[in-house]
């Protein structure tokens, strides 16, 4: 039988927020001090979900930007989408020719 922690108002409230501005599930089940799995479930079953599809406008746009070589955080944010996302699409166009993993630690 699992046990899954009860959420108390001011913790949904925190996450139903930190959803709405898109922070990492992982930092916000860090600061809550739980785990992952109850910050996905709690904010799917409000309606927020991460892990929406790629459009085809979005899928051109990161074709352009990753010939620029902005850093990888860049990319990110100008495409409202994690590193997650990003490295997952990334991989699936099989896009070469810089490493983008050393752009992760790049800042703006």
């Amino acid at each position: 039988m699992s046990r899954q922690k009860i959420l108390t108002i001011e913790e949904m409230k925190y996450i139903e927020t930190g959803g709405k501005q898109r922070i990492e599930q992982k930092v916000m089940a860090e600061h809550l001090g739980v785990c992952q799995t109850v910050v996905g479930d709690y904010l799917r079953s409000i309606g927020i979900h991460y892990n929406r599809k790629w459009t085809e406008k979005e899928t051109n746009y990161l074709k352009k930007l990753w010939q620029t070589n902005l850093p990888y955080k860049v990319i990110c944010k100008l495409l409202n989408r994690n590193e997650n996302d990003l490295s997952t699409k990334i991989g699936l166009l099989g896009l070469e020719g810089r490493e983008f993993y050393k752009h992760k630690c790049a800042t703006y």
